[in-house]
C-alpha cells in the first residue's frame, strides 16, 4: 500500500509540473491559474489491516444492532474479512443461524463468524451456565467479554481485535488504533477527557470514577502475551465479580480497566485522548456544541468522528430523543440543536433493520429447562453462593463459607438451569444428580442438617424469611417450631412465595416436596442406627477421632451416617478429604447421635442444630482427647 500511495505521489508532481510548464508558455498570469485549478493532495497513507478482526457481543434479540454496526463497520472497513458476534445466550440450533445470517447482505455474510457462548468452555474449567445463572442479560455479555478475545486469538488466530459495543457507529477510519496495535498490547479510550461541570446532574465526574476511568464499549487488544495475560486475569475475576454494585465498586467488565496502567509497561499501551472517538452522554460537556451532520455524515470541530457511542438510546419503546440518553440529566438537544440529525441518522439505520422484531426474541437463560422463570432470589443467591473468593463480606443472604464449601464439594453449579422431572421422588435425590431447584429444597444450610419429615424447611424458604424483617416481626422461630406452622401458612396458603415469583416447577415441586415429607414422617419410625457428627475431616484432635468413631462401626457393620459440624477459623484451616462425599450427609436419620466435639463448642452445636429436631433423638457426646474435657449432651438438653 505505501508503494502505491507513493506512485501516486509521484504522478501528481508529474501533473504539476506539466501545469506549469503550460502556465509559463500561455502568458497568463501564474498567480490567476494558480487560484482556479487546486489540485487535490492524495490520501494519507492508510494501515495494513490484515489479521485484524472486529468484535462485538450481545443475546440474540439484539441482532438489529448487530447488523447496523457491522454495516458501518465494514462501509468503512471493507478490506477487513473478519467480524465476530460473540452470542452471550443459550446456544442456537443451526436453523436459528441460519435464519439470522440470512439477514446480511451477502459481502458481510462471507466473512461474518457466530461464536455462541458455549465455545467458550473449551478455553476455561466452568460451564457458561454457571456465569448465566450469576448474571443478567447485560452483566453475562459483559462478563463473556474477556473470553471472546481469547477465542478470537487462539482459535482464530487474529493478530488485533478491535471490541465494540453494537450501540456504535463507526464513521471514519480505525487506522489510528491499528496502528498502535502494530507495536502495542493494548489502546483504550477514556470516559472524559475535561472535568464535568459541578452542577448536581447526572454524569458526575463521582459516577464515572465508581464504573470506571476508562469506557469498554471500546477496548482493543493485539496477540502478545501481555494481552493474555491481562484477558486471563480479567476473567477470572469477572466469573466472580462481572455484576453491577456501585456501592461495592462493581460496575461490568468495566472498572478492571483501571488496573491498565499498572499491569501494561506505560509504552505497550495507548489511551486516545481525541474528542472524535467514543462520542457518547458522558463527554457532551466538551463534544455536544459541535457535533452535526455534514454531507451527510457525523462531524465535530469540522473533522469527521471516527466513532459514536449510543448508549442510552436502544429502548426504542420508551426512548425519547429529547433527552439524548435515559443515563443522563444535564442536556436536551436545546443546548445542541444539531445534534437532533445525528441522531435520528442513527436511529433510522437501525430501524432499517426491524430491530424491534429481534427484540421480541426471547433470552435463552431467562427460564429453567422447563419453561419456569428463573426469579432474581435465585440469581441473587447464585451469585453469593458461587463467589467462594469474598470470604471476609457476609453477603445479604449471610451465606457462610461451609455453605459454599458442601455447594461447590456437590458441583450443584455445573447444572442451574436444570429442572427435575416432577414425577420424581423428591425424597430420593442423590447427590450426583441434584440440581440447583433440588438444592433449594432442602437445608435450610445455616444448620448442619436437613430438616426433614413433619418438620421440613427449605432452603428458598429461610432465604426469604432471613430477607423479609415484616415476617421476622410476625413469625420470629419458625426453624424451632415456635411459629413453624404460621410461617408455613404465610409462604405457601398466603402466597408469600408469588412476592419471590416462585411459579411453575418451582412451587409444584416446593408442595410435592412438603407433603412427601409430611407422609414420611406418619408411615414410619426411625430405624436403628448412629449418626456421628464431628469434624470428620480435620486433622486435629477431635476431627481424627470422629472419623475413627465412623469408621469403627462401620467396620462391624453398624448403619452409621456422619454428619459435618460447622468449625471455626482455625478448624478451616487444617483440612483434609478423609471421607468420600457419599459418606457425608446431612439427614438426621437415625435416632442415636454421637458429637465429637470440643467443650466450648457445644453452645455452637445447639445453635446450628434444630432444637425440635435434636429433642427426638437420644444424644451422646464423647470425650475429648485433645483436652480431656468431656461434652455431656443428653436428650432434650
Amino acid at each position: 500500500m505505501v508503494h502505491r500511495w507513493t506512485k501516486l505521489q509521484l504522478l501528481s508532481t508529474i501533473i504539476n509540473s506539466f501545469i506549469l510548464i503550460a502556465i509559463s508558455q500561455s502568458g497568463i498570469e501564474r498567480d490567476t491559474i494558480a487560484s482556479s485549478i487546486v489540485i487535490a493532495p492524495p490520501p494519507p497513507p492508510r494501515v495494513n489491516t490484515s489479521g485484524t478482526c472486529i468484535l462485538t457481543i450481545s443475546a440474540w434479540n439484539n441482532f438489529g444492532f448487530v447488523q447496523t454496526f457491522f454495516k458501518s463497520a465494514h462501509a468503512i472497513h471493507p478490506e477487513i474479512t473478519c467480524l465476530v458476534w460473540g452470542v452471550a445466550d443459550s446456544p442456537g440450533t443451526e436453523d436459528e443461524v441460519k435464519k439470522y445470517l440470512a439477514f446480511l447482505t451477502p459481502e458481510i455474510r462471507n466473512i461474518f463468524t457466530i461464536v455462541p457462548s458455549i465455545y467458550l468452555e473449551k478455553l476455561v474449567d466452568f460451564t457458561m451456565q454457571e456465569l448465566a445463572m450469576k448474571f443478567d442479560l447485560v452483566e453475562f455479555s459483559t462478563t463473556v467479554k474477556p473470553l471472546m478475545f481469547r477465542y478470537v486469538f487462539e482459535v482464530m488466530k487474529a493478530e488485533i481485535v478491535m471490541f465494540f459495543d453494537n450501540d456504535v457507529w463507526i464513521t471514519d477510519y480505525l487506522d489510528e488504533i491499528v496502528s498502535h496495535l502494530r507495536y502495542r498490547s493494548c489502546v483504550i479510550t477514556p470516559h472524559i477527557i475535561e472535568p464535568i461541570p459541578m452542577d448536581k446532574l447526572k454524569q458526575t465526574d463521582l459516577q464515572i470514577l465508581r464504573a470506571g476511568i476508562m469506557n469498554f464499549g471500546f477496548v482493543a487488544f493485539s496477540n502478545t502475551p501481555a494481552s493474555h495475560k491481562f484477558l486471563v486475569w480479567w476473567s477470572e475475576r469477572l466469573r466472580f465479580y462481572g455484576y453491577v454494585d456501585l456501592a461495592k465498586g462493581m460496575h461490568f467488565d468495566q472498572n478492571w480497566s483501571n488496573f491498565i496502567p499498572a499491569f501494561f509497561d506505560h509504552e505497550d499501551y495507548f489511551v486516545i485522548r481525541d474528542h472524535r472517538y467514543n462520542i457518547a452522554y458522558w463527554n457532551l460537556h466538551y463534544t455536544g456544541k459541535t457535533l452535526k451532520m455534514v454531507d451527510g455524515m457525523p462531524n465535530i470541530n469540522g473533522q469527521k468522528t471516527v466513532f459514536i457511542h449510543f448508549s442510552g438510546v436502544s429502548l426504542f419503546e420508551e426512548y425519547d430523543i429529547e433527552g439524548i440518553s435515559r443515563h443522563q440529566s444535564r442536556y436536551t438537544l436545546k443546548d445542541f440543536p444539531d445534534m437532533r440529525a445525528v441522531i435520528q441518522a442513527y436511529i433510522d439505520r437501525v430501524l432499517s433493520t426491524d430491530v424491534t422484531t429481534f427484540r421480541k426474541v426471547p433470552y435463552g437463560f431467562k427460564k429453567f429447562s422447563d419453561g419456569t422463570q428463573v426469579p432474581s432470589i435465585y440469581r441473587q443467591y447464585f451469585k453469593e453462593l458461587y463467589d467462594i473468593c469474598d470470604a471476609l463480606s457476609p453477603g445479604h443472604y449471610g451465606i457462610s463459607n461451609e455453605v459454599k464449601s458442601l455447594f461447590h464439594d456437590l458441583q450443584v453449579y455445573r447444572r442451574p438451569f436444570e429442572a427435575p422431572p416432577l414425577n420424581s421422588d423428591c425424597l430420593k435425590v442423590h447427590k450426583k444428580d441434584m440440581t440447583y431447584i433440588d438444592w433449594m429444597l432442602k437445608g435450610p444450610y445455616s444448620f448442619v442438617i436437613d430438616f426433614e419429615g413433619r418438620y421440613y424447611f427449605s432452603e428458598i424458604e429461610y432465604t426469604i424469611f432471613k430477607v423479609r424483617k415484616d415476617v421476622q416481626k410476625v413469625y420470629p422461630d419458625p426453624i424451632k417450631g415456635d411459629s413453624y406452622f404460621g410461617f408455613k401458612e404465610w409462604f405457601y396458603r398466603y402466597n408469600g412465595y408469588k412476592d419471590y415469583g416462585l411459579e411453575g416447577t418451582l412451587i409444584k415441586r416446593w408442595r410435592k416436596t412438603y407433603f412427601q415429607n409430611l407422609r414420611s414422617s406418619l408411615q414410619k419410625e426411625k430405624s436403628f442406627g448412629v449418626n456421628v457428627l464431628g469434624w470428620h475431616n480435620g486433622n486435629f484432635g477431635v476431627g481424627i477421632a470422629a472419623n475413627h468413631i465412623f469408621n469403627d462401626l462401620k467396620s462391624v457393620d453398624a448403619p452409621v451416617r456422619a454428619t459435618l459440624l460447622f468449625g471455626s477459623r482455625k478448624h478451616r484451616k487444617f483440612q483434609s478429604n478423609r471421607l468420600d462425599v457419599n459418606d457425608i450427609t446431612r439427614s438426621p436419620e437415625y435416632p442415636i447421635n454421637i458429637v465429637i466435639a470440643n467443650a466450648d463448642f457445644t453452645e455452637t452445636i445447639m445453635r446450628t442444630y434444630s432444637k425440635v429436631i435434636w429433642n427426638e433423638h437420644y444424644n451422646i457426646g464423647t470425650l475429648d482427647i485433645c483436652n480431656e474435657s468431656l461434652v455431656v449432651l443428653e436428650k432434650g438438653k
